[in-house]
């Protein structure tokens, strides 16, 4: 009969903890915390969702459900965690447009329908969807991504993140100010033998000087260039490509593929990217 009735209490005990922890947990009427129904718990993206525009499809992305971090004090997600949701399967062929929830989308509104001014995959593991005070969720960049405040949206509870994937003959050129997507699909080309493919016979391709002629950079020979093709591969930062060697290099318009005469090339690897998205200046 103890033995009963200590059990009991016990679990009464406990249940009663349970409830003590499950209203600590939610708030009660006269605390500063959000009401919550039984089971849940109140996290800082609660009831938030984002849409990802895929193009083809749309998936929403229950904010909640995603691994938070802090940026700056504040409650924070990855952009870059959010894509993951999509799993697709190349996400560097893409820039990345957002259009807030009271319809403000960046492309248009901002840049007159121009993607090129639009994040490229790798920086958006430097931008965050964070709760701000004064604007709520809103998109946030480290200082590392030197992104313009129009890249900064607010009202983004509701947003959508939208792919704006490159064109078959498009890569987007990046070098101090400018950043443009090139069509090499435009521009003139020459016949060219690939000394590594001899077999092959000449191809017409474009040279890469013209490329940075066609997005306005006039400043071309400041840089070395970091070149990526569609699945993230690129040259190493100890292996820049110098602008004297680009002035003897081209890239086919059919793949996307860079080559450089044999005197002008690398044993390195590597500078011969196939479906070349970005060539950015460094």
């Amino acid at each position: 009969m103890l033995s009963r009735r200590s059990g009991k209490g016990f679990i009464l005990l406990a249940l009663m903890s349970g409830l003590v922890f499950l209203a600590a947990a939610c708030g009660g009427s006269g605390g500063d915390e959000p009401a919550c129904t039984d089971g849940e718990s109140c996290g800082p993206f609660d009831g938030m969702e984002i849409v990802l525009d895929l193009g083809d499809s749309n998936l929403t992305v229950d904010l909640a459900e995603m691994d938070s971090t802090s940026f700056e004090g504040m409650d924070a997600i990855r952009l870059t965690r959010i894509l993951e949701q999509a799993a697709l399967d190349l996400p560097w062929d893409n820039q990345y447009n957002f259009i807030a929830s009271d319809g403000f989308d960046v492309m248009i509104n901002k840049y007159e329908g121009a993607a090129g001014p639009l994040p490229y995959y790798g920086e958006l593991d430097y931008g965050y969807l964070a709760m701000s005070a004064e604007d709520g969720l809103k998109i946030f960049w480290a200082d590392e991504a030197n992104m313009p405040g129009a890249l900064s949206v607010k009202e983004m509870d509701g947003g959508t993140i939208q792919i704006v994937p490159f064109g078959a003959t498009e890569l987007l050129v990046a070098a101090g100010e400018i950043r443009v997507r090139v069509d090499l699909s435009l521009l003139s080309t020459e016949e060219v033998v690939d000394y590594k493919y001899p077999e092959d016979g000449a191809k017409p391709m474009v040279p890469m000087v013209d490329v940075f002629a066609a997005a306005g950079v006039t400043d071309a020979a400041d840089y070395a260039y970091k070149i990526y093709g569609n699945d993230g591969f690129s040259n190493n930062e100890s292996n820049l490509m110098p602008y004297v060697n680009t002035t003897h290099a081209w890239i086919n318009p059919a793949d996307r593929r860079v080559i450089a005469a044999e005197e002008w090339d690398t044993e390195e690897c590597c500078w011969r990217v196939r479906n070349t998205v970005l060539l950015l200046g460094q």
